[in-house]
């Protein structure tokens, strides 16, 4: 897949897979763009969390999964609820690609 990847000319760094990684200074040299996308969202008291994750995440979980996965915990057990998140994610990810290198 090294072709669909941004590499600073003529070496094989950074070789993102995206166009868009925040703080990334090496990859906005080759065209990568960042800065984040922002959007601005009111929370009130029917708001009972948010969810941050990475493309890593959302590449493999559905937001209605996350959702499900977070709800189950409660406020109680949010750590508990992130790292199963990110276990899943993750054991999909190998599971689909056979590594995490990205």
């Amino acid at each position: 897949d090294i072709p669909h990847r941004e590499f600073v000319k003529g070496k094989m760094y950074p070789g993102l897979a995206m166009s868009r990684a925040i703080g990334d200074t090496v990859g906005s040299s080759v065209g990568v763009i960042p800065d984040p996308d922002v959007t601005e969202v009111s929370l009130d008291s029917s708001h009972q969390f948010f969810t941050v994750c990475s493309d890593g995440v959302w590449e493999f979980i559905s937001s209605q999964e996350a959702i499900d996965v977070i709800a189950k915990k409660a406020r109680k057990g949010v750590q508990e609820a992130t790292e199963q998140l990110a276990y899943e994610a993750w054991r999909r990810w190998v599971a689909e690609e056979e590594n995490v290198v990205d």
